[in-house]
């Protein structure tokens, strides 16, 4: 004697697995270009720079140069800062230039930024005369 089994086919589960996740990621993928094209309405790719001194030094003829932009600071005390404001897109390049202990000293720097976006770049003399560089996003 032979049994029937009744078996309901899994191609109307599946298919509406795919649905809903095809739905999920269409989702998640407007939801990112919104909030990208939002991003890029409202920012200015502004790039706020501050220099700090931490040398203990002071800094003689400080010159901050970059890809179309020089700005002659003079003297910077031995725990000073100074401030200023840039445009950027990806790449933040930025020179420092200054005298101090008797030697002359060209402390390069970069660093990658989204191209959206208004960000901070802190950089910092330390006692060794080396440039460190931070970024945060404003």
């Amino acid at each position: 004697m032979a049994e029937l089994v009744l078996v309901r086919p899994l191609l109307p589960r599946v298919k509406r697995f795919f649905i809903i996740g095809g739905g999920v990621a269409l989702g998640a993928v407007i939801f990112a270009t919104a909030a990208i094209v939002l991003l890029s309405l409202f920012t200015n790719r502004n790039v706020s720079v501050g220099l700090a001194n931490r040398s203990g030094t002071p800094l003689h003829n400080l010159v901050i140069s970059r890809p179309g932009f020089v700005q002659r600071m003079g003297d910077m005390d031995a725990r000073g800062g100074v401030g200023f404001s840039a445009k950027s897109y990806r790449k933040f390049e930025i020179r420092v230039g200054f005298e101090a202990r008797g030697q002359h000293y060209e402390l390069p720097a970069r660093i990658r930024l989204a191209p959206i976006g208004d960000y901070h770049v802190w950089l910092s003399i330390d006692d060794q005369m080396r440039l460190s560089v931070d970024a945060g996003v404003l």
